[in-house]
């Protein structure tokens, strides 16, 4: 009885002597996986990250350059900064250094690399002011490309002694003489082919004035020869170039062979020819030649004289030439002019425009009388005047006016 109580006090006695358990100890029996329970948990995860496909790689993002504002300047943002491109090196001058990218000295994202815009960079400025000079004028202009059909030109005049013939010779001879043309834009300049007719078949001077008395129109029709050649063997050629076809020398009357049919086969053949400018000098009359060239000519310049009778003249070609259905064609030509001479009020009647006005010139007269071509020898106003007129007709013998352009002086400082 004793021994039993004295064992049951000694087991009670150890129990309340023993140390607790702690409470890491209980969580680590009680909660903790064996090492089989945790390998079979790594094998399921490698197996599911097997099969669970790679993500995809984040975009890079791209730099853009600095926006510009509407004045073209740069705006300023908060952004890395930017290194500009050098300019490419010229040949022979190559860097044996390669190129190497900057980046920033915190490691961080590396410069954003933006070409220099023409627009953002001022121009230049030059270092010494800027001149006006005169550039001399290019010969293209002076000898441009002729396109077109050829150009048939007369003057005309109910008067006679206006003075039509003596502004056709000069017409012509000027522009044979001065004018240049090209066949195509690489070609060399070569002079015009200008031809000039003398149908006024009752008192044809056009002999007189270049001082060449034949062959004349007459002559070709009585030869009767058709060939291709027949023409220009009876046509004479003046030392200005121009190529004349002579009146006849005495009078001829209507129905004396001279038809406008034969006149339009002479005027076809020198078109063939490449003739560039036709001018006709026509008697002061309206018969059927007459009237035929005047119906193909496309400028008809109105010769006008400042006087009673040559002013009462123009109204009289002018009524009979609109009668006809020529008055798109008209320009009126003052000749013999004097200074205080006023025809405003004559225009204004007449609805026409005047195209050139002829001084006075007593070197014309001279010229005529020795069988020159004074606008050709120049020193006066009336050939002043009369090669006005030419650049009329062919633009290319006006002075070409004298363009003007910025030209810098000294050099230009850059940057």
């Amino acid at each position: 009885m004793l021994a039993a109580t004295s064992e049951e006090g000694d087991g009670g006695a150890g129990e309340a002597t023993a140390d607790p358990e702690p409470a890491w100890a209980r969580w680590l029996r009680e909660e903790a996986p064996g090492r089989d329970e945790v390998a079979d948990t790594a094998a399921v995860e490698a197996e599911a990250a097997r099969e669970r496909p790679a993500p995809a790689p984040a975009p890079r993002r791209r730099r853009r350059a600095a926006p510009l504002a509407d004045d073209g300047e740069t705006v300023e943002v908060d952004r890395p900064p930017i290194v500009l491109l050098p300019e490419p090196p010229e040949e022979g001058d190559e860097d044996d250094s390669p190129a190497e990218e900057e980046e920033d000295d915190d490691g961080g994202e590396p410069a954003t690399i933006v070409a220099l815009s023409r627009r953002s960079a001022p121009p230049p400025e030059p270092e010494v002011a800027e001149a006006l000079v005169e550039a001399p004028p290019s010969t293209a202009d002076v000898a441009p490309v002729f396109v077109g059909a050829t150009r048939r030109i007369t003057f005309f005049s109910l008067n006679g002694g206006a003075g039509r013939t003596t502004l056709a010779t000069e017409l012509a001879c000027l522009l044979a003489a001065r004018g240049r043309h090209r066949p195509t834009p690489d070609a060399p300049a070569r002079p015009l082919r200008v031809a000039l007719l003398d149908l006024d078949l009752r008192s044809a001077t056009v002999a007189v004035r270049l001082g060449i008395p034949q062959p004349t129109l007459w002559d070709y029709l009585l030869s009767g020869e058709q060939g291709p050649g027949s023409l220009d063997r009876h046509m004479v050629t003046h030392p200005s170039g121009a190529r004349a076809l002579l009146g006849p020398p005495k009078p001829l009357g209507q129905g004396a062979g001279v038809e406008p049919a034969r006149v339009a086969e002479i005027v076809h053949r020198l078109e063939c020819d490449g003739t560039h400018f036709l001018v006709f000098d026509v008697g002061a009359d309206l018969g059927a030649v007459t009237t035929w060239v005047l119906s193909a000519a496309h400028d008809i310049f109105v010769v006008l004289t400042p006087t009673a009778s040559g002013v009462q003249d123009a109204y009289r070609s002018t009524e009979a030439l609109r009668r006809l259905g020529l008055g798109s064609k008209l320009r009126y030509v003052v000749n013999r002019a004097r200074p205080g001479i006023d025809l405003d009020e004559v225009m204004g009647d007449l609805g026409g425009h005047i195209a050139a006005t002829i001084p006075f010139d007593p070197r014309i007269e001279e010229a005529e009388n020795a069988h020159r071509i004074a606008a050709l020898e120049g020193g006066g106003p009336a050939a002043e005047a009369i090669a006005g007129l030419a650049a009329q007709v062919y633009p290319a013998l006006a002075a070409p006016a004298a363009r003007r352009r910025l030209w810098p002086f000294g050099r230009r400082r850059v940057g």
